[in-house]
């Protein structure tokens, strides 16, 4: 995983990732999210008052398998 102040959080994933269905991809999404939330917030980012919270891109092999979508950072949008 990566944070990037202006893009967000970067996280990629491997093969085993690919299998779940795509729930599964959201919720394992969203604990990558909140661990990344609770780690950035012991380091004094606020990511609470973004408005979008904290927008995330999921890779596999260096390409987009899914994003966040813009108005709510919990629910991903899956490339299938």
């Amino acid at each position: 995983m990566a944070f990037h102040k202006h893009t967000g959080l970067d996280v990629h994933v491997t093969s085993e990732f690919l299998s779940a269905n795509n729930s599964q991809k959201t919720a394992l999404a969203n604990l990558f999210r909140e661990f990344s939330i609770n780690q950035l917030s012991k380091q004094g980012f606020n990511i609470v008052q973004s408005p979008y919270g904290l927008r995330s891109k999921i890779y596999f092999n260096g390409k987009e398998i899914g994003r966040s979508k813009m108005m709510s950072d919990s629910n991903f949008k899956w490339n299938d």
